[in-house]
């Protein structure tokens, strides 16, 4: 099933390291947290989590809309959860990109 997105799903793109004392571990535990919120939230379609071989990270989160996107971004920091889960992030290593969905493609055996 192809689909060219007529409503306009935004990706969000964040780069990231963690601060050299984070524990991976505890990263990825807290993630789980943080997930379970982002859950909640308005607008949520999908999210990847992924380490580059050079040790950056991925946040890779699809929304409905633009408007979700930035939306989720605000209540983002209301939760303690997220708060101390972005702590553990090295804040000058943040690169935060927002666009809009031209094309999308689900593989066939998922697709069903």
């Amino acid at each position: 099933m192809e689909v060219v997105n007529p409503v306009r799903q935004a990706v969000e793109l964040v780069l990231f390291s963690l601060k050299p004392d984070t524990d991976e571990v505890a990263f990825l535990a807290l993630n789980a947290t943080v997930q379970t919120y982002i859950n909640t939230l308005p607008g949520f379609v999908y999210r990847a989590l992924c380490k580059q071989s050079d040790g950056i990270w991925q946040d890779i989160v699809f929304w409905q809309d633009r408007v979700a996107a930035l939306h989720a971004q605000q209540l983002f920091m209301k939760s303690e959860a997220c708060v101390t889960w972005l702590a553990m992030i090295d804040p000058a290593s943040i690169n935060m990109q927002h666009s809009e969905v031209m094309f999308a493609k689900l593989a066939e055996r998922l697709a069903s």
